[in-house]
């Protein structure tokens, strides 16, 4: 066990750092390459190599989506800000904040017509306003950042009907925006799973290592 141990680490060590590097141009290719080390570091670790491919190809692309969806919402939400005149705002950790409603461009519906469901019931993104900001009932910093780190994720879902030109939501009147505003809710649940997923596939290599050999011999136990 020690032996097997020391080989997977040490293979993990000097060689998981080098796989971006190696492929800077391919998301594919750094998939794919996380994938065999990732099995190959379990296999050398006592493990199945197909259990560890998977698993850390899977991370890997949680990884790389997380990443690639909060550069394109931080694009849009930066155009957002300035085609109304607003300062973005940023969180603590100096996130840009992109949770909560996105200012519309009616200018597809121009009667400002609405939807036949409620609102989102959320404040407006960056407002303070959000229930768990700073100063309201439940200010809560742990879960302002998550929510903060979900939106990234769903306002990408939800990037194909924003205005390319100003990052504004693009209403288009009350039967598209209540369609819309379903699909928005129900992305929420699936946005925030990717975004758990997209924590763990960011983490240093050998951390994903260490959890997942810590799950793998918990299993073994049962």
């Amino acid at each position: 066990m020690f032996k097997h141990g020391f080989l997977s680490a040490g293979f993990t060590q000097a060689i998981a750092g080098k796989i971006d590097g190696w492929f800077p141009d391919s998301k594919l290719a750094r998939i794919v390459a996380s994938s065999v080390v990732g099995g190959t570091a379990s296999k050398l670790g006592g493990g199945k190599f197909a259990n560890g491919a998977a698993t850390f190809g899977f991370l890997h692309l949680f990884g790389s989506l997380a990443r690639y969806a909060t550069g394109e919402t931080d694009r849009l939400k930066r155009l957002a800000c300035s085609s109304v005149g607003q300062d973005c705002v940023v969180d603590e950790r100096g996130v840009l904040r992109t949770d909560g409603t996105r200012g519309a461009d009616y200018s597809l519906n121009p009667t400002e017509s609405g939807n036949w469901l409620t609102r989102s019931g959320m404040a407006p993104e960056g407002s303070g306003a959000h229930w768990y900001d700073p100063g309201q009932p439940l200010d809560n910093r742990a879960l302002r950042y998550f929510v903060t780190d979900v939106s990234k994720i769903h306002d990408w879902f939800n990037s194909w009907n924003y205005n390319s030109a100003n990052g504004l939501y693009m209403s288009r009147g009350a039967g598209f925006d209540t369609i819309f505003q379903a699909y928005s809710f129900a992305g929420m649940p699936v946005a925030a799973a990717a975004t758990v997923f997209g924590y763990a596939g960011n983490m240093p290599f050998e951390q994903q290592m260490l959890y997942y050999n810590i799950y793998r011999n918990s299993r073994r136990d049962d």
